[in-house]
């Protein structure tokens, strides 16, 4: 049986996706939706609207009393990369919690399986991440590497 801190953990999870999946929603439709008590849906959001990964992105318009807010993904929570090796070349794409790209640059870099193409790209990357404000925000980097003419490492 899950632990009061996995359901929550779960029920976190599950907002966050349907915010994801479904932006500028309210509070009630994620209730509905996902088939979670009011005063449980109004707890997490505001605690995740606290943390900073929810935002208010608008009003709904009123139907006669206070007007619902509209919420979202903080598209500046988290950050990002993919880089794509290829043979000629390596590119870098920086995207945010919305999927949305903030920065990209493709820099032509011969493919080696020695050591000091490592100490290249790491190089590389290091310089295209250096304007980020918080580099603490990034999350991961995930590589691709696509080479048609067969290598060995060794």
């Amino acid at each position: 049986m899950a632990g009061k801190a996995e359901k929550k953990s779960n029920t976190r999870s599950r907002i966050i996706s349907y915010v994801m999946n479904n932006e500028n929603t309210s509070k009630v439709e994620i209730s509905k939706n996902l088939n979670i008590s009011m005063p449980t849906v109004l707890s997490n959001v505001n605690e995740l609207m606290e943390s900073g990964v929810l935002v208010e992105t608008g009003e709904y318009a009123s139907t006669g009393g206070r007007k619902a807010k509209s919420i979202g993904i903080n598209p500046s929570y988290r950050y990002a990369m993919g880089i794509v090796i290829t043979a000629n070349h390596v590119g870098m794409t920086l995207v945010n919690m919305r999927s949305e790209i903030e920065k990209t640059d493709r820099v032509r870099m011969k493919f080696s399986p020695e050591t000091s193409y490592c100490g290249e790209l790491s190089i590389l990357v290091k310089k295209f991440l250096e304007d980020m404000e918080e580099p603490e925000k990034l999350l991961g980097i995930g590589i691709s590497i696509s080479i048609k003419t067969p290598f060995i490492f060794l």
